[in-house]
């Protein structure tokens, strides 16, 4: 019985540690991810700055575009340096799980091979047990789509639309604004096809 309780634990053990194994490589790369689109965030901030701030000097935008564009410039900052200390703390957690030579092979590996295929999902699906309540909302809807793509194929001409406009300006300053609006209403009388 004792050698029984001690296997248990050890699987028990091994789990553990898989789990958490696992939950650091797929944190490692989710922070390498984020990271590599806050740089491009910054990097699209850094153009835009640039632009703003040629523009400004030409006199085309004003002072607060230009605090605008440079507070999310240094927004953008912040938010790539908290993604690359969240990298760092992710290869660290790696690091100390599985040590430094499996964290170059994560590092350098290809991601693909490490992910699991998608499933096939099977070309009929009555062979499921509908008495189980996801099969059953699947089957639900697969039904749902099958019958919009059977009306969206049966509909010969677009939908009417309803249109509605609304205008404020001034022709001249000094004088009050003048608010306008407009309804329109678009009958196709042409097919799709």
């Amino acid at each position: 019985a004792e050698y029984k309780k001690l296997l248990s634990q050890y699987y028990l053990s091994q789990l553990r540690i898989a789990a958490e194994v696992r939950d650091a490589y797929w944190n490692y790369q989710k922070s390498k991810i984020e990271s590599d689109l806050a740089l491009r965030r910054n990097e699209n901030a850094k153009s835009l700055a640039l632009d703003v701030e040629r523009r400004f000097k030409a006199g085309d935008l004003s002072r607060a575009d230009l605090h605008q564009a440079n507070g999310a410039l240094a927004s953008s900052e912040a938010f790539l340096v908290e993604a690359q200390a969240n990298v760092i703390n992710a290869e660290q957690r790696v690091r100390s799980l599985l040590g430094s030579e499996y964290l170059k092979k994560i590092q350098f590996g290809d991601i693909a091979k490490n992910i699991e295929p998608l499933p096939k999902v099977p070309e009929n699906l009555s062979g499921l047990d509908s008495s189980l309540p996801i099969v059953a909302a699947l089957v639900d809807q697969l039904e749902v789509a099958k019958k919009a793509v059977d009306l969206a194929k049966s509909q010969t001409r677009a939908s009417p639309q309803l249109q509605i406009w609304t205008t404020k300006g001034r022709e001249v300053y000094g004088v009050p604004y003048q608010q306008s609006v407009a309804v329109g209403l678009r009958i196709p009388f042409g097919s799709l096809h």
